[in-house]
């Protein structure tokens, strides 16, 4: 891979920010392909687009919740139920993330099952955590039936990434 990258300026808003032309699943995987390209093809810097794609990242997360309060309030603006579309995109308000707190139920069967799960992780957190220290095996009695048995280690699965961070 030609680590010479040249003097194009890729700003990767330029393929987000088009707010004059439709989005469609197909033109987005066609701008990630197309990003991915001028990678490969050492035109564009990868730690630059990473760099890039933070920034963006950051910046949607810090908007993110206001930014569905001012969506919410004008989707509100429109017929109830109205799917509205602009720019290849529809939008429509929906209930998400339903959850339920059925810490007042006052059910006792259920109050009691809770109880048992909570103490049943405890229970399997601290084997996690002698298992963490086995190195390769391990044989040992089991008390209660004066059987032997051999202990393996835990697999150990991790994904190499990236982080990147920016300055206060």
């Amino acid at each position: 891979m030609n680590n010479n990258y040249s003097n194009h300026p890729l700003d990767i808003t330029d393929h987000v920010m088009q707010s004059s032309h439709d989005v469609s699943k197909a033109i987005i995987v066609d701008h990630a392909k197309s990003l991915l390209q001028l990678i490969e093809e050492g035109h564009i810097d990868p730690l630059s687009v990473a760099m890039q794609m933070k920034y963006l990242q950051d910046v949607m997360e810090l908007a993110k919740e206001k930014l569905r309060e001012y969506v919410i309030n004008e989707l509100s603006k429109y017929p109830k139920g109205q799917d509205i579309t602009k720019h290849g995109a529809t939008f429509q308000i929906k209930e998400a993330g339903v959850s339920y707190d059925y810490s007042n139920c006052n059910h006792a069967h259920y109050n009691e099952l809770k109880q048992q799960i909570a103490i049943l992780t405890d229970q399997c957190k601290e084997i996690e955590k002698f298992l963490r220290t086995v190195k390769d095996s391990m044989t040992v009695v089991d008390e209660s039936t004066g059987e032997i048995i051999t202990i393996h280690a835990p697999i150990r699965r991790s994904t190499t990434t990236y982080q990147c961070t920016f300055k206060p």
